[in-house]
């Protein structure tokens, strides 16, 4: 696709492309849509791993918080910073639950703010 029209789709539909192009005969950028949805696939994936990693150490923290231990012994204990674990703390006190994935989504939207 050409320069103009991904100007446009960058701007309406959001989509990211990478300045990767070809030059054609006459002298034109040519821009790859399949490059950028390969790409935009990738980050999805990207962002569903770290979402399932975070919500896996939500989890193993309450269990930890429901045994009763200290907060520096999580850490310790899941080789994580103490400040991580007291963020998770802070939400689950907040929440009043250990529900993990209510945990996560109250973290996220605290980041957003």
């Amino acid at each position: 696709m050409n320069a103009e029209t991904k100007a446009l789709l960058e701007s309406v539909a959001n989509i990211k492309f990478s300045e990767e192009y070809h030059m054609t005969e006459t002298g034109e950028k040519k821009f790859s849509l399949c490059k950028a949805f390969e790409d935009m696939k990738l980050e999805g994936v990207e962002i569903g791993t770290a979402k399932g990693q975070q919500l896996k150490l939500v989890e193993l923290v309450c269990k930890k918080i429901q045994k009763g231990k200290h907060i520096r012994v999580i850490a310790e204990e899941l080789e994580e910073e103490v400040s991580v674990i007291e963020k998770i703390a802070a939400v689950q006190k907040k929440t009043d639950s250990f529900d993990a994935e209510k945990i996560c989504s109250v973290m996220q939207d605290d980041t957003k703010r």
